[in-house]
């Protein structure tokens, strides 16, 4: 029995099979740091007193605040680099009780979110309209992620409750402030995964040396003496080896090397010979 009834359930499969590759290859998070701790988690959250919290949406603001108890928290949820699955349908959501959600922000694939600095990283997203501003009208809130480096500060994943979900670990939330007049969320963070990442294989480039210098220059100098050198001569009608430049130098020059080392040698060790001295008959 055939295991595909034809080739075009075969290409659907391949089709499925690239998509979900795609997908598991995807590259979002910030650029030039290691930030795969923050993005593992299905969700991270965390409790905000209620005065830090967000302003209620449009359409919940009037007619639920009686039952939203001032003196309890609302609870952040947040997911990087994709539209959560469970606690909301966006990036970032603030949930005041069970039934009352507000959408904080939403991950768009075509948008980078993310804004690298030198010793930290933002993640900024757009969410949906709740009460802001002097008059309490209806604003789109933006929401401003911000992980400031700090190199003791891991996110480590804690054992999930509900949904792979994993709570910001203790210490790494600095604080979180909601401008009613501008409608900005905005959190800070401590994390080592915002402090730059360097991969082993990607050594900080370093100054040439003087010897490095010396010896890119004398090489590609060296063959193109020649090379010019063979030109001219062979302009002087030379052939062969009279059109090498400056023969006799070159020809001479292993000799005149060695000459040189055993009189390097002679000084060290005090001994100094003519290596062309010969015996002669003494004088009677």
């Amino acid at each position: 029995m055939a295991l595909f009834k034809s080739d075009k359930q075969l290409f659907q499969l391949i089709q499925i099979i690239l998509m979900l590759n795609v997908i598991s290859c995807d590259d979002c998070g910030p650029l030039g740091y290691n930030a795969i701790n923050l993005l593992r988690p299905n969700y991270w959250f965390f409790d905000l007193p209620f005065d830090h919290c967000p302003s209620l949406p449009e359409d919940h603001r009037y007619g639920n605040e009686s039952y939203i108890d001032p003196e309890k928290k609302c609870r952040i949820y947040f997911n990087l680099c994709q539209d959560q699955k469970y606690q909301c349908s966006g990036a970032i959501c603030a949930r005041y009780n069970f039934d009352l959600v507000s959408l904080m922000g939403a991950y768009e694939a075509e948008i980078h979110p993310f804004h690298e600095g030198k010793q930290q990283f933002s993640a900024i997203y757009t969410g949906e309209k709740i009460m802001c501003g002097a008059l309490q009208h209806p604003m789109n809130v933006q929401t401003r992620f911000n992980f400031i480096c700090n190199k003791t500060a891991f996110w480590n994943q804690t054992n999930a409750l509900y949904h792979g979900g994993s709570i910001v670990p203790p210490g790494r939330l600095i604080n979180a402030t909601f401008n009613n007049i501008t409608c900005q969320f905005t959190v800070n963070f401590n994390s080592a995964e915002a402090c730059p990442y360097i991969p082993q294989n990607d050594s900080p480039t370093k100054p040439l040396s003087y010897g490095s210098l010396i010896l890119i220059l004398f090489f590609p100098g060296l063959l193109l003496y020649f090379i010019l050198g063979c030109l001219f001569n062979r302009m002087r009608g030379n052939e062969g080896k009279d059109m090498i430049p400056h023969r006799a130098f070159w020809t001479d020059l292993p000799e005149l090397v060695m000459d040189g080392f055993l009189f390097t040698m002679a000084t060290v060790t005090c001994k100094h010979e003519d290596r062309y001295a010969k015996d002669y008959d003494p004088v009677q």
